[in-house]
């Protein structure tokens, strides 16, 4: 999916999220760089698919209201998408939707959480492809 598409995808994932007007950065980085944002951000010197940092901003009637910062790994993308058999535009969709839950303060720390967060991943990428499907 090119860059226009992919900025309008995002906005009506944020939307399906119920932000309208807070910023999300989302950044693709490698697996080595995000890597070391894990140990340095998280202290766990270990691979990982994304990484959701909620923002800690002021909020004001000039200052825009910021949701937080989403890094994806490509090279996540690249293997994940092969290993479950779907292609890397739906595998980096699934992992924008977990930085978008995490960013709504959804954990997956035990399995039962993980459960419930693959739900609201699902919900998110839905309402956001379906959005699209209306435009």
């Amino acid at each position: 999916m090119e860059s226009k598409r992919w900025k309008a995808w995002a906005r009506r994932l944020y939307r399906a999220a119920g932000w309208t007007d807070e910023e999300v950065t989302v950044r693709i980085v490698s697996g080595k760089a995000l890597r070391s944002l894990n140990r340095l951000f998280r202290g766990e010197d270990a691979f990982t698919d994304v990484l959701a940092f909620p923002a800690e901003a002021p909020v004001g009637p000039d200052v825009p209201r910021l949701a937080g910062d989403i890094a994806v790994s490509a090279d996540a993308v690249r293997e994940q998408s092969r290993i479950y058999g779907h292609s890397e535009e739906e595998e980096l969709k699934i992992l924008m939707a977990h930085g978008v839950a995490h960013l709504l303060g959804w954990k997956d720390d035990t399995p039962a959480a993980k459960k419930r967060m693959r739900r609201v991943e699902r919900k998110l990428i839905q309402a956001a492809d379906l959005a699209g499907e209306e435009d």
